[in-house]
């Protein structure tokens, strides 16, 4: 085994695939720390999808205020965005 076959994480084993995925000394600290960037930008991203959906929300509220004090109206002209009468 010469120096350049040796894995550049633990310099211990022949480096290949296997080694580096699975059986290197430093493979469990290199899955652990991807797995919690992993989970750290889905939950950043469900947080700002939560956000979105909130102020979307929050946006069509006056939207259908607005439709249902005016939408009889616009209906009785024939107007679009008109709403059947209750």
């Amino acid at each position: 085994m010469t120096m350049d076959d040796r894995c550049s994480l633990c310099g211990v084993e022949v480096e290949n695939m296997d080694h580096v995925l699975q059986s290197c000394i430093v493979a469990p600290v290199i899955w652990k720390r991807l797995l919690e960037s992993i989970l750290e930008v889905s939950l950043r991203m469900q947080q700002q999808y939560t956000f979105a959906m909130e102020s979307l929300e929050d946006s069509l509220v006056p939207v259908r205020h607005w439709k249902r004090n005016f939408g009889v109206l616009l209906k009785a002209f024939d107007l679009p965005g008109g709403v059947d009468r209750e």
